[in-house]
């Protein structure tokens, strides 16, 4: 992305998994940075070491479409960005309105 500087970090991403019912039901604190995948409707959140999760905001949200294999090509060439959004879904914005953005690159080994 222009004006911001890429490091390339090389290595495997695992998320933890569950259901909807079941990240509910346990209510785990994830740890910072750490990503929680809900099965079943491709949902997540992101940790911060002390938040519950039935606390958490949602990082996304269910799609209204799957990811198609073009897209999981474009995010391991050209990289992806997805909004940083509060617990409404509302995307947030900086000091001067702008979007913010998470940028991340997808390593397909």
């Amino acid at each position: 992305m222009p004006g911001q500087e890429q490091v390339t970090i090389q290595g495997t991403i695992k998320f933890r998994r569950a259901t909807a019912e079941e990240w509910a039901t346990v209510n785990p604190i994830l740890g910072d940075g750490e990503i929680g995948y809900v099965k079943g409707d491709n949902s997540s959140k992101v940790g911060d070491g002390e938040t519950a999760w039935n606390d958490l905001p949602w990082f996304t949200r269910p799609p209204t479409e799957y990811m198609k294999i073009d897209d999981i090509y474009k995010g391991a060439v050209e990289g992806l960005t997805a909004p940083v959004t509060n617990e409404n879904g509302a995307a947030l914005t900086d000091e001067n309105g702008n979007t913010i953005d998470y940028y991340f690159k997808i390593q397909v080994a």
